[in-house]
């Protein structure tokens, strides 16, 4: 049997090559180096015309080749779908080929211990691992795949280029690290390589801001014409394996444990535009978040049932306004409708925390200092929409990767506020 089959079983190959070719309109295959095994995809026939042909390696070895073909010539343009194809492929390959070591490894030195920072696993030069405690993140554009159906190939790696330049960001702000990207969603580790005593926090703060700044590119991207997609994230604190894993060409920082597969698995459960966390995670922020138990699940090769949450609000650690100080705040990822006061006009934006007192949100629709805004949002207390006025006491500007511009602004409630107040009330009391 040919190598590949041992990372990738064919019909998850053949999944991934039915997907590419609905989404760049011509045909792949892939010939195993191992004859005794048929072509996966599309047969090559006679009248094909082969626009790319690479070679797919584990490690140094090569397993299988890769071709995009048509009956009639292609767009020299799809060349670049072939390729993301075949970079898919191959991490996927490395991926699990990383794991398989770690794991062998981790069962020859017969790790005995939890505790995080213990030197389990000893490499030679550079390659070193550890058991340490830290906070996982996955998070995925939903339902990407059906969605581009059709689409042009360069718009769909626009989209993705868009998408791992913003989310990058906003993870490295809230100190966690990139470890991978998964075709279309990302995977970042909060703790490592570098110790942080409070990982779970950073990570739900980051995942509530990654949806902000995935509603920004949302409304972008409509406004060219492309698909309204959702996003969601999941999280999972817990112990794993963590060190460098090193060929002569390439040294990969690898994660290996059941937090990974966790975070993964409620993350495929979660519905659109939520953050799902994992019980231990959930152990762990207690009072600071307000969240809802869901159905729990079982995981393959997981003891026991996982619990998940969904995340509603997480109590900030910061407070930007020294004004609204007096009331407590619970940072919330809620849409908002806003309005200069006095104007026709409306814009959305997306809050970030809410108090009796006053609220921040980011907007793509400067306000300036001191004037007044009106703002409409609805909560969970018998559907209630909250429309209040103030005055803007705190405005801050940013431009993200992609070069779109918004804006941090803070409003302090007025009067206005007053007939809403038991509402919000019931409805920050529960946060």
């Amino acid at each position: 049997m040919s190598d590949i089959y041992k990372y990738l079983p064919k019909e998850e190959l053949a999944g991934l090559l039915a997907r590419f070719t609905g989404i760049a309109g011509m045909d792949f295959s892939i010939l195993p180096t191992d004859d005794e095994n048929p072509i996966i995809g599309a047969e090559i026939n006679e009248n094909a015309i082969n626009i790319y042909e690479s070679d797919i390696n584990v490690e140094s070895f090569k397993v299988a080749t890769l071709y995009a073909h048509s009956p009639a010539k292609p767009d020299e343009k799809l060349k670049d779908a072939a390729a993301l194809l075949k970079k898919l492929i191959e991490e996927k390959i490395s991926d699990r080929v990383t794991i398989g070591n770690l794991e062998q490894k981790s069962r020859i030195d017969k790790i005995s211990s939890g505790k995080p920072g213990k030197k389990v696993i000893k490499h030679e030069g550079s390659r070193s691992g550890e058991l340490v405690e830290c906070t996982i993140l996955v998070s995925t554009i939903c339902d990407f795949n059906s969605s581009v159906t059709g689409q042009k190939p360069e718009n769909i790696i626009n989209i993705l280029s868009e998408y791992f330049s913003v989310m990058p960001e906003v993870i490295s702000k809230n100190g966690g690290n990139v470890n991978k990207f998964l075709g279309d969603g990302v995977m970042a580790v909060f703790g490592a390589p570098s110790f942080m005593p409070e990982s779970h926090i950073n990570a739900i703060a980051s995942a509530l801001e990654m949806h902000q700044a995935f509603n920004r590119l949302k409304r972008m991207w409509v406004e060219k014409g492309l698909p309204p997609f959702d996003h969601k994230v999941g999280i999972c604190t817990g112990t794993v394996i963590a060190g460098n894993v090193s060929s002569p060409d390439i040294d990969v920082y690898t994660l290996v444990g059941d937090p990974i597969q966790i975070s993964v698995r409620i993350l495929s459960n979660a519905s659109p535009n939520s953050t799902v966390i994992s019980h231990s995670t959930f152990e762990k922020v207690g009072p600071q978040v307000r969240a809802q138990a869901l159905q729990p699940i079982s995981i393959p090769g997981i003891a026991g049932i996982v619990r998940p949450y969904e995340i509603f609000a997480l109590k900030p650690l910061q407070i930007f306004e020294n004004s609204l100080r007096k009331f407590e705040r619970y940072e919330v990822a809620l849409p908002v409708t806003l309005q200069k006061t006095g104007s026709a006009g409306t814009s959305e934006g997306t809050m970030i925390n809410l108090s009796l007192g006053g609220v921040l949100f980011t907007s793509e629709t400067d306000f300036k200092s001191d004037s007044k805004v009106t703002i409409s949002f609805p909560i969970e207390v018998k559907d209630l929409t909250v429309t209040a006025s103030g005055k803007v006491v705190y405005r801050k500007d940013f431009k993200d990767p992609v070069g779109n511009v918004y804006y941090h602004i803070g409003i302090e409630f007025d009067k206005s506020v007053d007939k809403h107040l038991k509402a919000l009330g019931e409805f920050l009391e529960k946060l």
